[in-house]
């Protein structure tokens, strides 16, 4: 895939879109860290007016939406025990196949 890792939306014009299916699942992996807790996922989708709203996620898995489109997500990963989050940036076009 093709992530940002510390970029923010100014940057999102720069991102190329990974083409995907509507209603595709998505599934996440990251390192457990010794010391630190668990991996927790968060997952937020950019709005038209550049605001976010949450997205569902269920543990470390996501459908995309049906309806095509190019969409903009930042993935949380919080290993918790302190600043132990990282956020990764991600952007589909979400297109029927022919």
């Amino acid at each position: 895939g093709n992530t940002m890792f510390g970029m923010n939306e100014g940057h999102v014009d720069k991102m190329i879109s990974n083409p995907v299916e509507p209603g595709s699942e998505l599934i996440f992996v990251v390192a457990e860290v010794p010391g630190l807790n668990k991996p927790v996922f968060e997952m937020q989708i950019m709005n038209p007016d550049n605001t976010f709203s949450p997205y569902p996620i269920n543990q470390n898995t996501m459908l995309l939406p049906e309806e095509t489109g190019e969409y903009i997500f930042i993935l949380s990963v919080d290993w918790g025990n302190g600043d132990n989050n990282i956020l990764y940036w991600f952007k589909v076009l979400v297109a029927a196949t022919p």
